[in-house]
């Protein structure tokens, strides 16, 4: 709202509300058990959307900086903002299920196949045309855009339509249009 916001770490599963002007969270919400991550597992949370009263939020899909795979790595999940009681901040309640097929549905979309994803997915996020999500946006539409750090075809960089998150969430399988 207009005097909160929450925030997303890189390093571990924990989204934390802040009041604005406070260093202090106000609220947080433990994602562990909701992600199916251990608690000292990255799960690289990099980009988050707001569709409505639902925020979408993405990792990175990729390997770890070394090359190995990092499947808690691979998450598309959501939460709902919840209204606090009369002076309480805001609360976020995670909703559907988590998404961890978006690396496949990348490799395997037909109207991305000559952006060569999958083999992209085997480098290391940092590596040339290594894979690493880095953004994430919402459309007018009620679709997200993917942003993409790496691979950057033609040195531009991709961003992928899922057109179908809020059935991503609740156990369908991803719709990707065309980057």
């Amino acid at each position: 709202d207009a005097d909160h916001f929450v925030v997303g770490n890189d390093e571990d599963s924990v989204l934390r509300i802040y009041r604005r002007g406070q260093a202090q969270e106000v609220a947080r919400l433990d994602l562990t058990t909701f992600l199916g991550v251990a608690p000292d597992d990255e799960v690289d949370i990099e980009a988050a959307a707001l569709l409505g009263q639902r925020i979408y939020w993405i990792s990175s899909h990729g390997r770890d900086s070394r090359g190995k795979k990092a499947p808690e790595r691979r998450r598309f999940f959501a939460t709902d903002i919840v209204d606090g009681a009369a002076g309480q901040p805001p609360q976020l309640r995670a909703v559907g299920q988590p998404y961890t097929g978006l690396l496949d549905a990348l490799e395997t979309a037909k109207v991305l196949k000559h952006y060569k994803l999958a083999r992209a997915a085997r480098r290391a996020p940092e590596d040339d045309d290594g894979l690493n999500i880095e953004g994430l946006a919402a459309t007018p539409d009620g679709q997200l855009l993917i942003g993409l750090r790496n691979p950057l075809p033609q040195r531009r960089a991709l961003l992928i339509p899922l057109t179908n998150p809020a059935a991503a969430i609740g156990g369908q399988e991803a719709q990707l249009g065309p980057a």
